[in-house]
């Protein structure tokens, strides 16, 4: 059964590491911040794609929920400490639930990437690889102005777009990007 507030959804088809720490050591988070991923196995967390189901009822439903909770682990793994997916299967969602929240995230992306966090399932706290140049032919779409804003929002709505460039490079590669985004406001 689904609880009633799902935490968060972490887009699976292309965030394909998210990580704990920064040498796979024990996550120690800032004070006041509670660690969601241990950096070293699945535990608290499984397969949830709630665009899949919303149009399911009863047992197709129960049916469909069950099945993106097998297919988790076999999208999903724990490399280096790192949240790795392979760009297919279900949404890594935690078990845990959280009232009001401010959520720090270290991630690592692929070149050309379009990804997010959903929080409770809706909104998405949108994550892209920056270095993308702003095409005129997609306006809505805006990856170069950084990650942080929520993609749900229509494109015209405050908090649609991040209100700064937040991303901080941790580290970069030919076919990677990097980034930290945190105490990020005005989410809308």
């Amino acid at each position: 059964m689904i609880r009633s507030l799902i935490s968060f959804l972490l887009i699976g088809i292309v965030l394909p590491g998210m990580r704990s720490s920064s040498d796979a050591a024990e996550p120690t988070p800032p004070a006041g911040f509670k660690v969601i991923f241990n950096g070293k196995d699945l535990n608290g967390w499984y397969g949830l794609n709630p665009h899949l189901g919303t149009k399911l009822e009863g047992e197709k439903k129960d049916a469909n929920l069950k099945q993106q909770r097998a297919d988790f682990a076999k999208a999903w793994t724990i490399e280096n400490g790192e949240l790795i997916n392979n760009g297919t299967g279900p949404y890594a969602t935690t078990e845990a639930e959280f009232g009001d929240i401010e959520f720090r995230v270290e991630y690592k992306t692929v070149a050309k990437a379009d990804s997010g966090i959903y929080l409770r399932g809706t909104p998405q706290v949108q994550i892209w690889d920056w270095n993308q140049v702003f095409d005129p032919k997609k306006p809505t779409r805006k990856p170069h102005l950084g990650s942080g804003g929520l993609f749900n929002n229509s494109p015209a709505a405050l908090g649609r777009d991040p209100l700064v460039f937040a991303d901080n490079l941790l580290a970069s590669g030919t076919n990677s990007a990097s980034g930290r985004s945190e105490r990020r406001r005005g989410f809308g």
